[in-house]
Order: C-alpha cells, then sequence, then structure tokens
C-alpha cells in the first residue's frame, strides 16, 4: 500500500491509496460519498479493497475535495471539482498500469464517476453503483428529502443567493453556495441511462437519505443493467455488506475475463 498525492487539473491534490494486487487484472477505483472518505463509512472501502485485491484487482481509494485528506476546506467542495479530482486518479492509475478500469461509486460518489464517463469513458469497462445519487435535485432541493429540507431549504437558498451567508451545514458538513447551485441544476438520469457500459447497482429500499424509488427509475428498461434491491436495508446496507462485495467481485471478475476473452 502507498499513500500518494496527484494533481487535478485545477491543482488540486487529491490524495489517494494505491493497493496493488498480484497479476492484476484491473484497476479499480472507488469513488466515496458525500462527507465520507476514501475509506467509506464504517470502513466499507478497505474492506472492498481487501475483497477486489484477493480476486487481482489494484485498487485506488481516494479522498475528494473537502474530504478526508483532502487540504481544501468543505465548503470549496463542487461537483466539477469531484469530477476533476476522479479524473486526475483514472490518469495516474492509466498511466501507471494500462489496464482496462472500473468505477465504483457509492451514493453522492455516483454524480461524478457519471459525469466523468459522460464526457469519456476512456478505459473504463464498468461500473458499480452502490446507494447513489442520481436525480440530485430531487435528493437535495426540489422537493428533496427531510433530511436535506434542513439545509438546502427555500430560506437558506435565498440567504446564499443573497450573499448573506456563504455555506449551509448538513450532517456536519458545510455545502457552499456553488455546490447547492451545482445541486439545482444536476440530474444525471439521462447521462446514466446513455451510458454504454455494464452497470451493477446495489440499494436499499428503506434508504431514507437517498431514495431506492430514483435508482429504480433511473434504470429501469436500460440493457446491460442488474439492479439489486436489498430488502428493508436503508443507506449503507450494513446487514447487507458481505452479500454486495460479494456480488460486486464477481460482476467485476467476469467483465475482466470478457475483457481477456475469457481466459
Amino acid at each position: 500500500m502507498t499513500e500518494e498525492r496527484v494533481a487535478a487539473k485545477d491543482g488540486h491534490e487529491v490524495p489517494l491509496v494505491v493497493e496493488e494486487a498480484e497479476g492484476a487484472v484491473g484497476d479499480v477505483i472507488l469513488c466515496h460519498g458525500l462527507t465520507a472518505d476514501r475509506d467509506e463509512y464504517s470502513g466499507l472501502y478497505v474492506r472492498a479493497s481487501a475483497a477486489l485485491r484477493a480476486a487481482s484487482f489494484n485498487t485506488f481509494r481516494f479522498d475528494y475535495r473537502g474530504h478526508g485528506r483532502s487540504d481544501l476546506p468543505a465548503e470549496q467542495m463542487t461537483i466539477a471539482g469531484e469530477t476533476a479530482d476522479l479524473s486526475a486518479v483514472m490518469d495516474l492509475a492509466w498511466k501507471r498500469n494500462a489496464l482496462p478500469q472500473y468505477l465504483l461509486a457509492t451514493s453522492f460518489g455516483a454524480v461524478s464517476a457519471v459525469q466523468r464517463l459522460t464526457s469519456s469513458a476512456d478505459h473504463v469497462r464498468g461500473l458499480v453503483l452502490w446507494n447513489p445519487v442520481i436525480d440530485v435535485r430531487s435528493t437535495f432541493v426540489d422537493p428533496g428529502t427531510p433530511w436535506a429540507r434542513t439545509a438546502i431549504n427555500e430560506a437558506s437558498r435565498r440567504e446564499l443567493t443573497a450573499g448573506t451567508r456563504e455555506h449551509v451545514p448538513l450532517d456536519g458538513f458545510l455545502l457552499g453556495f456553488e455546490l447547492v447551485r451545482e445541486m439545482e441544476q444536476t440530474d444525471v438520469t439521462e447521462d446514466l441511462r446513455n451510458l454504454r457500459l455494464p452497470v451493477l447497482a446495489a440499494h436499499g429500499t428503506a434508504d431514507q437519505l437517498v431514495p431506492y424509488r430514483y435508482t429504480q427509475v433511473a434504470l429501469a428498461d436500460r440493457p446491460g443493467v442488474r439492479l439489486i434491491s436489498l430488502p428493508d436495508a436503508g443507506h449503507g446496507f450494513l446487514d447487507h455488506q458481505s452479500d454486495v462485495l460479494r456480488e460486486t467481485v464477481e460482476f467485476l471478475s467476469e467483465l475482466a475475463r470478457d475483457e481477456r476473452g475469457g481466459q
């Protein structure tokens, strides 16, 4: 395991951990969610990385700007900035290994992952989504989930626009004006539907933070997509993590075998 930093196009240095597998067949880049870090909640990405390395995948776990070991404060995090951070990590992985790439994105990490793939899929061969944020506006802004409305509401949006406040707190995380503006204008549903990549998604049906129905609608009737519905599971599907990890490793391993011609 090595700890490194790579510069995004705007100069922001992205902290990351690279963990290499013997005889690697591909690189998996793990994209964490809002307010989390490269380990994800309850260390889920640490366990995911171990399982993926055992299946011969290198893993790249990084902190988005405003999170974890990033030097930028939370209120400077934006969707555009996260997309630039992800691009920098993907470029680093390709220059180093020139192996097929696979993205694993959790919650809000799905937004930058889909936007990055929409602009260019490059060497990516598959996408895994865990409890993904897809309909950003409906999740955070209009009408918004109950937890998000405590931060983003008519009053806070008016104050941000007027400049009488610079950020709003959400679950201990500070949302800056630019991020809220992006949330008002972003919906990656159609982008996701138009991706020509195999997709595996897992989402808890009782998710109170990111409603399951948004993922269900976004992935409906799209070829090449498998949606794992986790009955009564909440955000993070704590009681289902082992099953989801197994399904994820099997999905990516099958894609890697296909990439190698079934070897």
